[in-house]
Parts: structure tokens; C-alpha cells; sequence
């Protein structure tokens, strides 16, 4: 999930929100046992995420992985933020108790890629496709096969309309008109 969070500090936008509203989606109910929940996540509020998925959701932290933002000038992003600057954003895996096949992961736990530009609608920026395949090589058995066809294993919050992926059930923001 991408959902479009405040960071701390930050002044109310059209089709933004606190972090703390993430506690009324009851994410504990909608996962199976063994269920894994990605998210992206901002380092402002990685202490509160974390809190969130573990308290409220009763998730367990697995691993992470980031995304260093490039420039189109092949430099390192450095967006706005109280101390040092923002380059990255994490991808936090948590995962629900409970069996679930996992394939081992020798794909590296980073990704330095470049930042797309922004449509009118996106609420966030649109994540490097590298994590959704590291996802999909860690979870083979959620991709659609001949014996199960449906597409019902894998979800995506909050993407942008047109960044629909095979094998995923996508759930979009309707665009916030200002």
C-alpha cells in the first residue's frame, strides 16, 4: 500500500492524511494467516508505521526495502526535511502469524532509480517497478497459474489509475479536486 500520509508538520492538502487514520482499516481482518503487507513509507514516519502495524494490526516486522530517488540529472533526490534531507523511501514488510510459502530473496535490498514525473492526479510519486518484481519473486504462489486463475492474492492500495499490474487487484484514490 502507498497510502498518501502528512508527514509531521505538514499543512492539510486535498486527499492527504494523518498517519494515525490508518488505525481505522481494520488490516488485521482482511489479511490470511501467513499474509505479508507492504508499504511505502516516508523516514518521518517509520517510528509510527511500525507502531501501527504491530499494535493495531498485530503484524510482525519482517524486512525493508528502499528506494533512493535519482533526479533526471542523475543526482541524488534531496526533498525537504528537518534534519537531514529526504533521498529514499522505504518499503516495510510486515507479516500477519501464520504459514504462507516464501521464496528466498537474492535480490539486493535497495534500488537506485529515477523519479517519474508526477500525472495531475498521483498523490505520490510512482514507485520503481524493480519492488513490485522483488514482491512478486518472493511470493510466487500469489501470481496467477492454470490451477488458480484468479487474481485475488495480490492487492495494491491507493496506486495511481493507470499503474494497474497483471496478477494485482488494484484499489485507486479518486482524485481530490482542490
Amino acid at each position: 500500500m502507498d497510502p498518501p500520509l502528512l508527514l509531521p508538520d505538514e499543512k492539510p492538502k486535498p486527499g492527504y492524511f494523518d498517519i494515525a487514520k490508518l488505525t481505522a482499516i481494520p488490516v488485521d481482518k482482511m489479511l490470511v494467516p501467513g499474509a505479508f503487507l507492504f508499504t511505502w513509507c516516508e523516514k518521518e514516519l517509520l517510528p509510527d508505521m511500525c507502531e501501527i502495524a504491530e499494535t493495531h494490526w498485530g503484524l510482525k516486522y519482517v524486512e525493508n526495502f528502499c528506494w533512493v530517488r535519482h533526479l533526471t540529472n542523475n543526482h541524488i533526490a534531496r526533498l525537504e526535511s528537518p534534519f537531514f534531507r529526504r533521498s529514499k523511501v522505504t518499503l516495510l514488510i510486515f507479516r500477519s502469524m501464520g504459514s504462507l510459502e516464501m521464496r528466498h530473496q537474492r535480490s539486493p535490498d535497495s534500488v537506485f532509480d529515477f523519479m517519474k514525473p508526477r500525472m495531475a492526479d498521483d498523490l505520490n510519486d510512482r514507485k520503481p517497478e524493480f519492488a513490485y518484481t522483488v514482491i512478486e519473486t518472493l511470493l510466487p504462489l500469489a501470481l496467477c497459474t492454470e490451477e488458480q486463475p484468479d487474481p485475488d492474492r495480490l492487492l495494491q492500495m491507493w496506486m495511481p489509475a493507470d499503474c494497474h499490474r497483471t496478477n494485482w487487484t488494484t484499489i485507486i484514490q479518486k482524485p481530490v479536486k482542490s
